[in-house]
């Protein structure tokens, strides 16, 4: 087009056309990119499949590339996704890391940020550096960064340290928790009751629950219900010298009569009711779990067995997901709404993949659907959508591919449709951090 901008038409049924659809044109229409719904214009070059070949490629002047149309084999780049792009995305883009995507601290500690940068794929230069960073801590009174990224811990809480490389104009978000001073204080508090028992954390790393125990929900090796607190056991087949109760533990997430506990070496345990394969010990049988099990390495294929190296939990009401350090989503459970993120509506008693997702610094999960936060404050999200849980809106025409999470206000909602989505989608139209502030 005269004005820069790009059209398409023909045949799109793999998404090839790059409009949001998968709808045979048979007159041109606008492509678009998939972060911001932007139309695609003053490109420096393109190719377009033909025959079998169902994907096109457009090069823009700054060297990057990006594609639309079927994933398979590999034609777009990438091992990610397991659903086609029905608008553009970059294949491999520049991106910029910290070691681990969140840090733990004390009160009155420092921690050093460890940012590498990766330079993407680019027709013209491959081997970019990183810039000039800037540091910005988005809640001082939790902690502060100086110029050379070494954080200072305030007082207990969380917040997220803004890392910008202006060279490259990269923005990434790195969580951070600051927990209290002292020998025995490795975590920050934190207490869990969703259904019909309590379980809390303490600052010292052990578990105690009460309540409802049917399912053996409350870890004390019996199903017997309690009205004060008790001690969760340690995990079955605990090292020698273990100790009697669980220990070291910095997050628990509890679901449907079970929970889930991250202990400080990123190693995951769960207890309660085993269905489903909520406990991720490959049983997915009716008999429940009173004492802990660690969960199995699944298809993270760990060389001790089990899931490893894990930095975050969240529970669902009965599947759970893991974040390790290196920013990939592991899930296990039942998975009749596609809230395991795979692909599929398979129950699994070990943990999967989330397909699509990569570089991610939180997650958290509800009933059945997941959500996971990307470094960059992009928001993905896969799972039940019978109320819209994940705001992923048709555009009310009746060409549009539902493709993102959007915080659009005004659409009309008699005309949309809501549909339960078995791989993570995501959004760029507002991007918002764990904070809710809006970047």
């Amino acid at each position: 087009m005269n004005d820069g901008r790009t059209c398409a038409w023909g045949v799109n049924s793999e998404g090839q056309l790059g409009d949001g659809s998968v709808t045979q044109r048979n007159f041109p229409v606008l492509t678009t990119y998939a972060d911001d719904f932007t139309g695609i214009e003053n490109i420096f070059g393109m190719s377009q499949g033909v025959g079998a070949v169902k994907q096109s490629i457009i090069i823009k002047p700054d060297g990057t590339i990006w594609a639309a149309g079927e994933v398979s084999n590999g034609k777009l780049g990438t091992n990610l996704y397991a659903i086609n792009w029905t608008r553009y995305r970059e294949i491999q883009p520049a991106t910029l890391k910290n070691d681990t995507p969140q840090i733990r601290m004390k009160q009155s500690g420092t921690a050093n940020l460890n940012i590498t940068y990766s330079p993407g794929f680019n027709i013209f230069s491959l081997q970019k550096t990183i810039g000039t960073l800037t540091y910005w801590s988005l809640d001082p009174s939790i902690a502060t960064v100086n110029s050379s990224g070494l954080i200072f811990g305030v007082s207990t809480g969380s917040t997220n340290i803004k890392v910008t490389d202006k060279t490259n104009n990269i923005t990434i978000y790195v969580p951070v928790e600051v927990t209290r001073s002292g020998a025995n204080q490795i975590t920050n508090p934190q207490i869990d009751n969703p259904y019909n028992a309590t379980t809390v954390l303490k600052s010292d790393g052990t578990v105690w629950a009460w309540g409802t125990n049917a399912n053996g929900q409350l870890g004390d090796g019996t199903t017997v219900t309690r009205l004060t607190p008790v001690q969760v056991a340690a995990p079955v087949n605990a090292p020698a010298g273990y100790g009697p109760y669980l220990k070291d533990i910095v997050q628990i997430s509890s679901g449907a009569a079970s929970t889930t506990a991250l202990d400080k070496n990123g190693n995951v345990y769960a207890w309660g009711l085993q269905t489903g394969g909520r406990l991720g010990n490959n049983q997915q049988g009716a008999a429940n779990i009173s004492t802990p099990v660690q969960v199995l390495t699944g298809d993270q294929m760990s060389g001790s067995g089990f899931l490893e190296d894990i930095v975050q939990i969240a529970a669902g009401e009965n599947f759970t997901l893991a974040l390790d350090k290196n920013g990939q989503v592991w899930s296990w459970g039942t998975n009749g709404s596609a809230q395991l993120g795979v692909n599929n509506t398979t129950n699994y008693g070990a943990p999967k993949r989330v397909i699509g997702l990569s570089n991610i610094k939180e997650i958290a999960a509800e009933h059945a659907s997941g959500l996971a936060l990307d470094n960059t404050g992009r928001l993905y999200g896969w799972g039940r959508n019978d109320f819209g849980q994940l705001r992923r809106w048709k555009y009310c025409a009746k060409s549009s591919a539902c493709c993102y999470i959007r915080f659009k206000q005004h659409i009309n909602k008699r005309r949309c449709k809501y549909t339960n989505w078995n791989t993570p989608i995501t959004g760029a139209e507002r991007r918002w951090n764990v904070l809710g502030s809006r970047i």
